[in-house]
């Protein structure tokens, strides 16, 4: 194969790569992001939490859940990167390992192409974060035991000391 044969061929994968970027493009602005913003205002709507649908850009959706104070708690993204991949993204505040500060945790659930992306997915992704809230916040079953805790033992005096 020649140099030349070798830049042709480059050339045309680059320009399918670009076409594949632009589809993907076209694909988010015309089904999916139409698509995020009805499901995930009807979550919204239909769920008796603090849920707050943002649409921050044309890139960018994302359900915040606040508590009821007014501060952030958690946020499920949904993104078009620059691949025009979508990626979907949930962050939530954690205060398992130190009580007196939070700290954000990161996760990326799913980087897909927007055509994957449907009601059923969503969903899912909102119940990923909701299962992920419920391990941090949620209950602890009565069968735990902290072992950091003191035992709560009483302790009787037998002997009182002559006066």
């Amino acid at each position: 194969m020649t140099t030349l044969e070798h830049v042709q061929r480059k050339a045309q994968s680059l320009k399918d790569a670009f076409e594949k970027v632009q589809s993907n493009h076209f694909y988010w602005q015309r089904k999916t992001k139409p698509l995020l913003d009805k499901t995930l205002t009807q979550i919204q709507e239909s769920t008796d939490l603090n849920w707050t649908f943002q649409n921050l850009s044309p890139e960018l959706v994302r359900l915040v859940l606040n508590d009821g104070q007014g501060q952030q708690m958690a946020t499920l993204s949904f993104r078009l990167t620059y691949k025009s991949l979508v990626s979907i993204d949930m962050s939530y505040y954690s205060q398992t390992y130190q009580p007196d500060a939070k700290s954000e945790t990161f996760l990326t659930i799913y980087s897909l192409e927007p055509g994957l992306i449907d009601e059923s997915l969503i969903y899912s992704s909102v119940t990923q974060l909701m299962d992920q809230l419920l391990k941090e916040y949620g209950p602890l079953p009565s069968t735990y035991k902290d072992p950091h805790a003191t035992p709560n033992t009483i302790r009787i005096r037998t002997n009182v000391p002559n006066s």
